[in-house]
């Protein structure tokens, strides 16, 4: 059950129905806080936001193995198409080695930062075409079809408030000419 590994009040958590394959249910789980903080800031700045998603669903699928991209010393791990990483290259490169180490066949890992990963045990690094990190995931965030704005969270549809007070007014005045 989803709830025994989820380490905190299974109130305090936002859950976001992604695709649904089968049986399984991809599901992605953001504190309620860190989205209200999203949202806040966003709205601070006078910006609309139409869609939010994870950043790695943003890289590209790996079909043969992982995706891996550094924006600094931080990196984002793609895994499969609903699940990856994102940390510290510090803990993170040695978990690739970690989980690569207990495979039969080397883990095959697309790059797409300018950095050369150091060498990994059973890992494979295949350099991608390099584009900036930022149009990468940008491009990934517009084809992928998920959004966390759901639920608490989705954008309610702005209208112009003037034409609500008056709608019933225009709609009686049309029945009227009639």
């Amino acid at each position: 059950m989803l709830e025994d590994e989820i380490s905190e009040d299974i109130a305090e958590p936002f859950f976001a129905l992604g695709e649904k394959q089968g049986d399984k249910q991809a599901v992605a789980i953001v504190a309620k806080e860190k989205m209200l903080g999203w949202m806040g800031m966003l709205e601070d700045a006078g910006l609309h936001c139409a869609k939010m998603l994870p950043d790695v669903l943003a890289l590209p699928t790996n079909p043969e193995g992982w995706s891996l991209l550094a924006l600094g010393q931080q990196l984002i791990v793609k895994q499969d198409s609903w699940q990856g990483l994102q940390g510290s290259s510090n803990w993170i490169l040695p978990a690739i080695e970690h989980f690569a180490k207990q495979q039969t066949e080397p883990l095959n890992l697309a790059n797409y930062s300018e950095q050369d990963l150091p060498q990994l045990a059973n890992v494979e690094g295949m350099q991608q075409p390099l584009e900036m990190p930022m149009q990468l995931l940008a491009l990934g965030a517009q084809k992928h079809k998920f959004n966390l704005l759901q639920g608490d969270f989705k954008i309610k549809s702005k209208s112009d408030n003037r034409f609500k007070q008056w709608r019933w007014a225009a709609a009686l005045a049309g029945l009227a000419l009639c």
